[in-house]
């Protein structure tokens, strides 16, 4: 009876363990919430697309890349160096045009002079269409040079004497260019016009009536030297020239006279 009197202590109440591994998860963004379902394992096996779309794009700094910039927009580029405004023309130029009753002569292009431009193999005066800063072609000119034809120009040379050159153009795989050829190699032959390697001409177009016509100045020489009219020595050294032989025949003839006395 003392046994059965006995009563069984209080048995302690535990709780439910919970499993170690949710069947399911729930990634918050901040913004919205992502179901993403998970293996028995309670490995995630979302695809890496939709864990990528749940970060603002905000919150990842881009890389910023620099403007790309328009050749035409930074007038002269000599060597990817930006030049200062050309020169403008010269007077004797202007008043040679002028007494070839040309008008509208337009700066085409300015440039440096490559081993290309000066060599007897090439014989042309190469011209990039994309560092030209004016049109100066009609309509049905550009037609005539895209089917291959030439024109042909009365050309002036630095040292202001004319001769004969053909514009034309070369189409290339990436870019065009106009070259000016045919007797180009004869005007670079001249020590007077002074086309030295490296040297920066500017290269002009005008018009007699509805012909197109060109000329080429000169802004510096091979060593950046600027050059004016008189260095081409077009009238004065032979004026001195003239001179000096005159005085050379005077000492001559005063020299005979004191051997004859």
């Amino acid at each position: 009876m003392a046994a059965s009197s006995k009563s069984n202590p209080p048995q302690k109440e535990t709780k439910q363990e919970e499993p170690q591994y949710k069947t399911d998860t729930t990634i918050f963004t901040g913004k919205i919430d992502v179901y993403v379902p998970a293996n028995v394992h309670g490995e995630i096996y979302a695809k890496k697309s939709l864990l990528k779309r749940c970060f603002d794009d905000e919150e990842k700094p881009k890389k910023w890349k620099k403007p790309k910039k328009n050749i035409k927009d930074l007038g002269f580029v000599e060597m990817g160096r930006l030049e200062p405004p050309p020169p403008p023309m010269s007077q004797e130029l202007k008043k040679h045009i002028e007494a070839m009753n040309g008008t509208d002569p337009v700066l085409v292009i300015q440039k440096k002079l490559f081993k290309t431009d000066l060599s007897a193999r090439h014989n042309r005066l190469l011209i990039p269409i994309l560092q030209t800063r004016k049109e100066f072609l009609t309509v049905d000119e550009r037609r005539g040079l895209e089917r291959g034809e030439g024109i042909t120009l009365r050309f002036i040379e630095p040292c202001l004497d004319e001769d004969v050159l053909v514009l034309k153009k070369w189409a290339q795989k990436t870019t065009s260019n106009y070259v000016l050829i045919k007797n180009w190699y004869r005007i670079v032959n001249k020590k007077k016009n002074m086309l030295l390697l490296d040297a920066v001409v500017q290269f002009y177009a005008f018009r007699i009536g509805t012909h197109l016509c060109g000329a080429l100045a000169i802004v510096r020489d091979g060593n950046y030297k600027e050059i004016t009219s008189t260095d081409h020595g077009t009238g004065e050294s032979s004026g001195n020239n003239n001179s000096n032989g005159s005085s050379t025949s005077n000492s001559n003839s005063n020299s005979s006279s004191v051997t004859q006395n």
